[in-house]
């Protein structure tokens, strides 16, 4: 099963329901099965790129925001893609290309559960997965970088939009207000 097939708003969780999610993880804690059990304790950190971001303003950003402490803005190595209604981020060797985003400190490591549902790379969804859960340097606005956990793009960008900017949010707005005036010009 393909979870691309559909298109939703941004606002929407990726797989099921956030009341699926929460009950799915819990059915996976308890029974053991969950994704990357591998030192999700040693690694503090999650940077957000896309959907989850404050601006968007998303239920699962609140849910985010609920279980982390915001750091701070930051960037990491890679390429940013358009999938429709939410972005793809791929690593690249390329210092200079950049994705921004967002840092959090995780208060409550079992969050990373409930956001592997929501970014479809549990043993629960088929493979290949679109998203995989990735520790990475994230660099930050006038401090040293951090190893963070990232959601990584697990599929094919050949024929995707690439978004130049490396910042989903300001081509969200962008996007809109594009649209905003072509609909104003007729």
């Amino acid at each position: 099963m393909q979870k691309k097939q559909t298109r939703r708003h941004p606002t929407q969780a990726r797989g099921s329901s956030f009341d699926n999610i929460t009950t799915a993880t819990n059915a996976a804690r308890l029974t053991g099965r969950g994704a990357a059990k591998e030192s999700s304790m040693a690694i503090e950190y999650i940077f957000v790129y896309g959907t989850l971001r404050k601006a968007l303003a998303t239920p699962m950003h609140d849910l985010l925001a609920r279980h982390c402490h915001y750091v701070g803005e930051g960037t990491m190595t890679g390429r940013l893609y358009d999938l429709g209604d939410y972005p793809g981020a791929i690593e690249s060797v390329h210092r200079d290309e950049r994705v921004y985003g967002e840092l959090y400190r995780l208060a409550d490591p079992q969050l990373l559960a409930l956001l592997d549902d929501y970014e479809g790379c549990t043993p629960a969804h088929a493979e290949p997965r679109e998203y995989i859960r990735k520790a990475i340097p994230v660099i930050l606005h006038d401090a040293p970088p951090v190893t963070a956990w990232v959601y990584l793009f697990n599929r094919d960008v050949a024929g995707l939009l690439r978004i130049g900017s490396g910042d989903y949010v300001d081509f969200i707005h962008s996007a809109h207000a594009s649209k905003a005036y072509s609909d104003e010009s007729f």
